[in-house]
C-alpha cells in the first residue's frame, strides 16, 4: 500500500494529536505509579503509629481471666468454710483477755 501526498499530509496533521496522547498516557503511569507509592507509604506510617495486638497479649490476657476465674471460687469456697467457721466459733466459748491489744511494751 503506498503512501500518497495526500495520506502524508493527513498523517502529519494528525502526529501531534498522537504524540500528545502518548505522553498522557505515559504521564498517567507515572502518576498512577506515585499514587500507590504514597498510599502505601501512608499505609506504613499509620501501621507505625497504631498499636497492634500481639498473641502474647491475648495469653496474657487470657491467664488473668484465668487466675481471676480462680480467685472467685476460691473465694466462694472461702466464703463457704468462713460460714462453717462461724458456725464452729458460735459453738466454741472463747475465753479472752481484755486488756489485751490496750497496752505497749516500750522497754522490750
Amino acid at each position: 500500500m503506498a503512501l500518497t501526498p495526500l495520506d502524508l499530509q493527513t498523517l502529519f496533521v494528525k502526529m501531534n494529536d498522537v504524540n500528545r496522547e502518548q505522553a498522557h498516557l505515559r504521564a498517567a503511569e507515572a502518576q498512577e505509579q506515585s499514587f500507590e507509592a504514597k498510599k502505601l507509604a501512608e499505609e506504613e506510617l499509620r501501621k507505625d503509629k497504631s498499636v497492634n495486638p500481639s498473641a502474647e497479649n491475648e495469653d496474657m490476657d487470657n491467664r488473668i481471666k484465668e487466675k481471676e476465674e480462680e480467685n472467685r471460687r476460691e473465694n466462694e469456697r472461702g466464703d463457704k468454710k468462713k460460714e462453717s467457721g462461724e458456725k464452729d466459733r458460735e459453738q466454741k466459748e472463747y475465753i479472752t483477755d481484755p486488756n489485751l491489744g490496750q497496752h505497749i511494751d516500750l522497754i522490750g
